[in-house]
Protein backbone atom coordinates (compact mmCIF):
# COMPACT_ATOMS: atom_id res chain seq x y z
CA UNK A 1 0.00 0.00 0.00
CA UNK A 2 1.52 3.60 -0.90
CA UNK A 3 1.94 5.98 1.90
CA UNK A 4 0.15 9.19 1.59
CA UNK A 5 2.52 12.69 0.69
CA UNK A 6 2.14 15.82 -0.31
CA UNK A 7 4.07 16.26 -4.19
CA UNK A 8 5.54 19.38 -4.18
CA UNK A 9 5.36 19.10 -8.00
CA UNK A 10 3.33 16.72 -10.41
CA UNK A 11 5.57 16.09 -13.72
CA UNK A 12 3.51 15.41 -16.96
CA UNK A 13 5.04 13.25 -19.98
CA UNK A 14 3.55 12.94 -23.20
CA UNK A 15 5.42 12.36 -26.67
CA UNK A 16 2.26 12.84 -28.40
CA UNK A 17 0.69 15.79 -28.00
CA UNK A 18 -1.80 17.74 -30.53
CA UNK A 19 -3.30 20.69 -31.60
CA UNK A 20 -7.48 19.59 -30.73
CA UNK A 21 -10.07 20.56 -33.18
CA UNK A 22 -13.68 20.97 -31.98
CA UNK A 23 -16.65 21.07 -34.28
CA UNK A 24 -19.77 20.78 -33.24
CA UNK A 25 -22.75 20.88 -35.70
CA UNK A 26 -26.28 21.13 -34.95
CA UNK A 27 -27.11 17.66 -37.07
CA UNK A 28 -24.21 16.41 -38.76
CA UNK A 29 -25.70 14.61 -42.28
CA UNK A 30 -23.21 12.17 -43.74
CA UNK A 31 -22.33 12.60 -47.47
CA UNK A 32 -23.27 16.10 -47.23
CA UNK A 33 -22.13 19.75 -46.41
CA UNK A 34 -22.02 20.38 -43.14
CA UNK A 35 -21.57 23.92 -41.46
CA UNK A 36 -20.46 23.78 -37.81
CA UNK A 37 -21.93 25.84 -35.62
CA UNK A 38 -19.06 26.23 -33.23
CA UNK A 39 -14.99 25.81 -33.88
CA UNK A 40 -12.31 26.03 -31.90
CA UNK A 41 -8.94 24.91 -31.86
CA UNK A 42 -6.52 24.40 -28.41
CA UNK A 43 -3.59 22.74 -27.20
CA UNK A 44 -4.44 19.04 -26.55
CA UNK A 45 -2.86 15.48 -25.90
CA UNK A 46 -3.30 13.41 -22.93
CA UNK A 47 -0.39 14.85 -21.07
CA UNK A 48 -1.25 18.91 -21.75
CA UNK A 49 -4.76 17.86 -20.87
CA UNK A 50 -3.66 16.28 -17.45
CA UNK A 51 -1.38 19.18 -16.68
CA UNK A 52 -4.11 21.90 -17.22
CA UNK A 53 -6.51 19.55 -15.14
CA UNK A 54 -4.21 20.13 -12.50
CA UNK A 55 -3.83 23.69 -12.50
CA UNK A 56 -7.38 23.57 -12.00
CA UNK A 57 -7.18 21.54 -9.12
CA UNK A 58 -4.54 23.62 -7.62
CA UNK A 59 -1.82 21.65 -8.63
CA UNK A 60 1.80 22.87 -9.75
CA UNK A 61 2.32 20.77 -12.88
CA UNK A 62 4.85 20.76 -15.41
CA UNK A 63 4.61 19.52 -19.12
CA UNK A 64 7.39 17.62 -20.98
CA UNK A 65 7.15 16.02 -24.92
CA UNK A 66 7.58 17.07 -28.27
CA UNK A 67 6.45 20.20 -30.32
CA UNK A 68 7.10 20.68 -33.96
CA UNK A 69 6.53 22.34 -37.19
CA UNK A 70 3.67 25.05 -37.39
CA UNK A 71 1.19 23.14 -34.95
CA UNK A 72 3.89 22.90 -32.44
CA UNK A 73 4.38 26.93 -32.56
CA UNK A 74 0.34 26.85 -32.14
CA UNK A 75 0.40 24.44 -29.27
CA UNK A 76 3.41 26.53 -27.38
CA UNK A 77 1.57 29.87 -27.93
CA UNK A 78 -1.48 28.24 -26.36
CA UNK A 79 -0.02 26.59 -23.55
CA UNK A 80 1.45 29.89 -22.97
CA UNK A 81 -1.75 31.55 -23.00
CA UNK A 82 -2.77 29.30 -20.29
CA UNK A 83 -0.05 29.81 -17.72
CA UNK A 84 0.70 25.90 -18.26
CA UNK A 85 4.77 25.22 -17.28
CA UNK A 86 5.76 23.29 -20.08
CA UNK A 87 9.45 22.42 -21.65
CA UNK A 88 8.70 21.16 -24.82
CA UNK A 89 11.26 19.64 -26.82
CA UNK A 90 11.58 20.80 -30.68
CA UNK A 91 11.54 17.88 -33.07
CA UNK A 92 11.70 18.06 -36.97
CA UNK A 93 8.03 16.45 -37.59
CA UNK A 94 4.96 18.19 -37.19
CA UNK A 95 2.42 18.11 -33.99
CA UNK A 96 -0.29 16.28 -35.01
CA UNK A 97 -4.00 17.30 -35.58
CA UNK A 98 -7.30 15.43 -33.93
CA UNK A 99 -10.13 17.00 -34.71
CA UNK A 100 -13.39 16.09 -32.16
CA UNK A 101 -16.92 16.48 -34.30
CA UNK A 102 -20.31 17.03 -32.22
CA UNK A 103 -23.45 16.32 -32.93
CA UNK A 104 -25.88 18.00 -30.89
CA UNK A 105 -29.16 16.12 -32.65
CA UNK A 106 -27.98 12.73 -31.56
CA UNK A 107 -25.40 13.37 -28.64
CA UNK A 108 -23.05 11.40 -31.29
CA UNK A 109 -18.93 12.55 -31.11
CA UNK A 110 -16.84 11.48 -33.55
CA UNK A 111 -13.32 11.38 -32.92
CA UNK A 112 -10.33 11.54 -35.95
CA UNK A 113 -6.98 10.72 -34.98
CA UNK A 114 -4.11 11.78 -36.43
CA UNK A 115 -0.73 10.00 -35.71
CA UNK A 116 2.19 11.19 -34.28
CA UNK A 117 4.85 11.48 -36.14
CA UNK A 118 8.36 9.48 -35.55
CA UNK A 119 11.15 11.32 -33.09
CA UNK A 120 14.73 10.44 -33.85
CA UNK A 121 17.27 9.28 -31.93
CA UNK A 122 19.14 12.85 -30.83
CA UNK A 123 15.20 14.12 -30.19
CA UNK A 124 14.41 11.30 -27.24
CA UNK A 125 17.80 11.77 -25.68
CA UNK A 126 16.94 15.70 -25.23
CA UNK A 127 13.65 14.53 -23.72
CA UNK A 128 15.83 12.43 -21.55
CA UNK A 129 17.65 14.63 -20.40
CA UNK A 130 14.78 17.09 -19.47
CA UNK A 131 13.00 14.49 -17.70
CA UNK A 132 15.95 13.54 -16.26
CA UNK A 133 16.52 16.85 -14.57
CA UNK A 134 13.02 17.40 -13.91
CA UNK A 135 12.14 14.37 -12.28
CA UNK A 136 14.04 14.50 -8.73
CA UNK A 137 11.79 17.77 -8.51
CA UNK A 138 9.00 15.56 -8.75
CA UNK A 139 6.57 14.17 -5.93
CA UNK A 140 4.49 12.24 -8.94
CA UNK A 141 4.74 11.49 -12.13
CA UNK A 142 2.21 10.78 -14.56
CA UNK A 143 3.03 9.07 -17.94
CA UNK A 144 -0.52 10.01 -20.77
CA UNK A 145 -0.78 8.21 -23.98
CA UNK A 146 0.54 6.01 -27.10
CA UNK A 147 4.37 6.37 -26.78
CA UNK A 148 6.03 8.41 -30.34
CA UNK A 149 7.35 5.65 -32.95
CA UNK A 150 11.15 5.58 -31.63
CA UNK A 151 10.65 5.21 -28.06
CA UNK A 152 12.38 1.97 -26.90
CA UNK A 153 9.47 -0.45 -25.61
CA UNK A 154 11.15 -0.02 -21.63
CA UNK A 155 10.90 3.90 -21.97
CA UNK A 156 8.42 3.73 -19.33
CA UNK A 157 9.54 1.18 -17.10
CA UNK A 158 12.88 2.14 -16.82
CA UNK A 159 11.81 5.42 -14.58
CA UNK A 160 9.75 3.28 -12.67
CA UNK A 161 10.70 3.31 -9.18
CA UNK A 162 10.04 2.92 -5.30
CA UNK A 163 10.49 6.25 -4.09
CA UNK A 164 7.71 7.73 -5.97
CA UNK A 165 3.94 7.51 -7.70
CA UNK A 166 3.87 7.14 -11.33
CA UNK A 167 0.45 6.79 -13.08
CA UNK A 168 0.88 5.05 -16.30
CA UNK A 169 -2.07 6.18 -18.53
CA UNK A 170 -0.75 3.74 -21.29
CA UNK A 171 -1.70 0.30 -23.14
CA UNK A 172 0.43 -2.68 -24.75
CA UNK A 173 3.76 -3.44 -24.42
CA UNK A 174 4.49 -0.05 -22.68
CA UNK A 175 1.75 -0.68 -20.00
CA UNK A 176 3.08 -4.11 -19.48
CA UNK A 177 6.73 -3.75 -19.34
CA UNK A 178 6.27 -0.60 -16.23
CA UNK A 179 3.95 -3.05 -14.29
CA UNK A 180 6.23 -5.63 -14.29
CA UNK A 181 9.30 -3.47 -13.38
CA UNK A 182 6.82 -3.03 -10.14
CA UNK A 183 7.51 -0.02 -7.63
CA UNK A 184 4.92 2.30 -6.86
CA UNK A 185 2.75 1.96 -9.99
CA UNK A 186 -0.52 2.27 -11.08
CA UNK A 187 -1.17 1.90 -14.71
CA UNK A 188 -4.84 3.38 -15.69
CA UNK A 189 -6.57 2.73 -19.04
CA UNK A 190 -10.48 1.60 -20.21
CA UNK A 191 -11.39 -2.07 -20.67
CA UNK A 192 -11.51 -1.87 -23.98
CA UNK A 193 -7.53 -1.03 -24.01
CA UNK A 194 -6.47 -3.59 -20.96
CA UNK A 195 -8.33 -6.28 -23.04
CA UNK A 196 -6.02 -5.28 -26.10
CA UNK A 197 -3.22 -5.01 -23.66
CA UNK A 198 -4.14 -8.68 -22.47
CA UNK A 199 -4.63 -9.75 -25.94
CA UNK A 200 -8.09 -11.56 -24.54
CA UNK A 201 -11.46 -10.30 -23.73
CA UNK A 202 -12.85 -10.62 -20.40
CA UNK A 203 -16.28 -11.63 -19.63
CA UNK A 204 -17.44 -10.83 -16.33
CA UNK A 205 -16.57 -8.41 -13.81
CA UNK A 206 -14.52 -11.59 -11.97
CA UNK A 207 -12.40 -11.72 -14.37
CA UNK A 208 -11.33 -8.35 -15.17
CA UNK A 209 -10.47 -8.34 -11.49
CA UNK A 210 -9.00 -11.88 -11.47
CA UNK A 211 -6.65 -10.62 -14.44
CA UNK A 212 -6.12 -7.00 -12.62
CA UNK A 213 -4.40 -8.74 -9.47
CA UNK A 214 -2.32 -11.17 -12.02
CA UNK A 215 -1.02 -7.61 -13.68
CA UNK A 216 -0.96 -5.17 -11.21
CA UNK A 217 2.26 -4.56 -8.99
CA UNK A 218 2.14 -6.07 -5.72
CA UNK A 219 2.96 -2.03 -4.05
CA UNK A 220 0.98 -0.37 -7.07
CA UNK A 221 -1.80 -0.59 -8.82
CA UNK A 222 -4.35 -1.01 -11.47
CA UNK A 223 -6.88 1.39 -12.31
CA UNK A 224 -9.87 0.08 -15.38
CA UNK A 225 -12.54 2.59 -16.28
CA UNK A 226 -15.77 1.25 -17.64
CA UNK A 227 -16.78 4.78 -19.28
CA UNK A 228 -20.75 5.65 -17.98
CA UNK A 229 -20.28 2.82 -15.48
CA UNK A 230 -17.19 4.24 -13.84
CA UNK A 231 -13.71 2.13 -13.12
CA UNK A 232 -12.77 -0.76 -11.04
CA UNK A 233 -9.51 -0.02 -9.33
CA UNK A 234 -6.91 -2.46 -7.04
CA UNK A 235 -4.52 -0.49 -5.59
CA UNK A 236 -2.38 -2.49 -2.91
CA UNK A 237 -4.71 -5.66 -1.46
CA UNK A 238 -7.91 -3.55 -2.04
CA UNK A 239 -10.11 -3.31 -4.73
CA UNK A 240 -13.20 -0.45 -5.65
CA UNK A 241 -16.04 0.24 -7.62
CA UNK A 242 -16.44 3.62 -8.70
CA UNK A 243 -19.82 4.91 -10.10
CA UNK A 244 -19.73 8.08 -11.23
CA UNK A 245 -22.67 10.61 -10.88
CA UNK A 246 -25.70 11.01 -13.84
CA UNK A 247 -24.40 14.45 -15.76
CA UNK A 248 -25.69 15.53 -18.72
CA UNK A 249 -22.80 14.25 -21.17
CA UNK A 250 -21.40 16.48 -24.07
CA UNK A 251 -18.57 14.15 -24.86
CA UNK A 252 -16.24 11.83 -23.29
CA UNK A 253 -13.06 13.03 -24.97
CA UNK A 254 -10.58 13.56 -22.40
CA UNK A 255 -12.41 12.26 -19.08
CA UNK A 256 -9.58 9.70 -19.17
CA UNK A 257 -6.98 12.42 -18.46
CA UNK A 258 -9.31 14.37 -16.25
CA UNK A 259 -9.26 11.68 -14.37
CA UNK A 260 -5.64 10.67 -14.35
CA UNK A 261 -5.42 14.23 -12.90
CA UNK A 262 -7.68 13.63 -10.02
CA UNK A 263 -5.64 10.37 -9.20
CA UNK A 264 -2.76 12.43 -9.09
CA UNK A 265 -3.62 15.45 -6.86
CA UNK A 266 -6.03 13.01 -4.49
CA UNK A 267 -3.44 10.73 -3.81
CA UNK A 268 -2.37 11.67 -0.59
CA UNK A 269 -5.97 12.09 0.67
CA UNK A 270 -6.13 8.16 0.49
CA UNK A 271 -7.02 5.43 -2.28
CA UNK A 272 -10.89 6.31 -1.64
CA UNK A 273 -10.32 9.82 -1.68
CA UNK A 274 -8.16 10.02 -4.46
CA UNK A 275 -11.09 7.35 -6.59
CA UNK A 276 -13.70 10.09 -6.04
CA UNK A 277 -11.95 13.57 -6.88
CA UNK A 278 -10.55 11.58 -10.17
CA UNK A 279 -13.95 10.18 -11.25
CA UNK A 280 -15.44 13.98 -10.39
CA UNK A 281 -12.59 14.87 -12.82
CA UNK A 282 -13.84 13.16 -15.60
CA UNK A 283 -16.95 14.00 -15.03
CA UNK A 284 -17.02 17.55 -14.89
CA UNK A 285 -14.67 17.20 -18.50
CA UNK A 286 -17.37 15.20 -19.90
CA UNK A 287 -19.72 18.15 -19.34
CA UNK A 288 -17.89 19.93 -21.94
CA UNK A 289 -17.44 20.06 -25.03
CA UNK A 290 -13.45 20.30 -25.30
CA UNK A 291 -11.13 17.78 -24.12
CA UNK A 292 -9.24 18.37 -20.98
CA UNK A 293 -11.23 21.05 -19.42
CA UNK A 294 -13.17 21.05 -16.23
CA UNK A 295 -14.26 23.77 -13.62
CA UNK A 296 -13.47 23.57 -10.11
CA UNK A 297 -17.00 24.48 -9.08
CA UNK A 298 -17.92 20.99 -11.38
CA UNK A 299 -15.47 19.26 -10.30
CA UNK A 300 -16.32 20.12 -6.18
CA UNK A 301 -20.36 19.78 -7.12
CA UNK A 302 -19.97 16.45 -8.40
CA UNK A 303 -17.41 15.00 -5.86
CA UNK A 304 -19.72 13.99 -3.19
CA UNK A 305 -22.32 12.42 -5.65
CA UNK A 306 -19.52 10.05 -6.55
CA UNK A 307 -19.71 6.40 -4.96
CA UNK A 308 -16.63 4.62 -4.25
CA UNK A 309 -17.52 1.36 -2.48
CA UNK A 310 -14.59 -1.46 -1.58
CA UNK A 311 -15.38 -4.76 -3.01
Amino acid sequence: MFLSYIAPMILCIGTTPAVQRTMVFERLAVDDVNRAAAVREYASGKAVNVARVLGVLGETARLVGFAGGRRGQFLLEELAREGIAAEMIPVAGQTRLCTTIIDRATGVVTELVEEAPPASADEWAALDGAIDRLAPTAGALVFSGTLAPGAPPDWIARRVGADRLTIVDAKGEALRRALAAGGRTVGKLNRFEFEQTLGRALASEDELLAAMRDAAPPAGGLIVTTGRTGAIALIGERAWRVTPPDVDAVSPIGSGDAFAAGLAAGWARGPGEALRLACACGAANAQTADAGHVSAADVERLSPLVRVCEI
